[in-house]
């Protein structure tokens, strides 16, 4: 066993090539196993990679073994003959929490630990916003994110951008993590009983003020990209159009001009988003509250 060099000559031509020679016995055992996602929702397809230290002699058999919440795992799976890796999905079952999945190869074995989440990733969506307080609007605005992505988020380098004419009008940088289910709330920095009384994650004063709009519509958006970045033309990460109508052509996720999600609140109602596609008028904002959005 050891390294061996070929050279091959024609004419000035010399070109050389190292070959590893492998001891006899030597037999392909993993080198990686890797899931696409750390997270998968119940009832739902994840896949996942093996690969291998060596190239497969011969087919290689791959077998899995889960503990913790049920999943079910593949059968039969092999690494062909002259390959590297193969690439196969597992199916979580109705039972949320963690389940590990053990991937064996010959004499050695990876194993993984996938979370099961009780409910389907929707993004990192803006979940409500109140811009019309009793009274004085400036310091006691505020912005509730929901992350429903399945993984935690870093918002360094996320921005909110908000406005009537476009969401450049104001923009603020955000920062902070946010683990999957949870919700950051935006805003004030005051807090008191015409804005729901609610505390703060990241205490932040928009300005200029988020707009109240009224027969021509304004919008909140959330940008995955610094504030410094954000114009009249950038595209959302996730959007919420209110008011009668988008005549300034406030964009949504999907690059095209917005219908309005929900009319214009009335002065201490916040915008709150019921499903992942529909927006509320609520009239007892819950900046304390985070359920799941669906």
């Amino acid at each position: 066993a050891g390294d061996v060099t070929l050279t091959a000559t024609l004419g000035d031509v010399i070109l050389d090539a190292t070959l590893h020679v492998l001891a006899a016995g030597t037999a392909p055992g993993l080198e990686s196993f890797e899931f696409s996602s750390e997270t998968i929702p119940v009832g739902s397809p994840l896949s996942f990679t093996v690969i291998l230290n060596l190239p497969a002699f011969e087919d290689v058999p791959v077998t899995l073994e889960s503990t913790g919440v049920g999943v079910s795992l593949p059968q039969n799976l092999v690494v062909p003959a002259g390959e590297w890796s193969v690439t196969s999905e597992i199916t979580a079952g109705d039972g949320a929490g963690l389940a590990q999945i053990t991937a064996t190869a010959g004499a050695t074995e990876l194993t993984q630990e996938i979370e099961v989440l009780d409910f389907n990733p929707v993004g990192l969506l803006l979940a409500e916003v109140l811009y019309d307080v009793p009274g004085q609007d400036d310091g006691k605005e505020w912005i509730r994110l929901y992350n429903g992505t399945g993984t935690t988020v870093v918002l360094d380098g996320w921005s909110l951008g908000w406005g009537g004419n476009s969401y450049a009008t104001g923009t603020a940088s955000l920062s902070g993590t946010l683990v999957p289910g949870a919700c950051m709330l935006i805003g004030g920095p005051t807090s008191d009983a015409d804005n729901g009384s609610p505390t703060f994650d990241l205490p932040l004063n928009f300005e200029p003020d988020i707009e109240n709009s009224g027969d021509k519509a304004d919008g909140v958006a959330l940008f995955d990209m610094p504030a410094s970045q954000i114009t009249a033309n950038t595209l959302p990460y996730d959007s919420v159009v209110y008011g009668a109508a988008n005549t300034s052509a406030l964009l949504g996720s999907d690059g095209a001009p917005a219908a309005p999600h929900v009319a214009d609140a009335w002065g201490g109602a916040s915008l709150l988003r019921a499903t992942a596609d529909s927006w509320v008028i609520n009239e007892s904002p819950t900046p304390g509250l985070c359920p799941v959005i669906q």
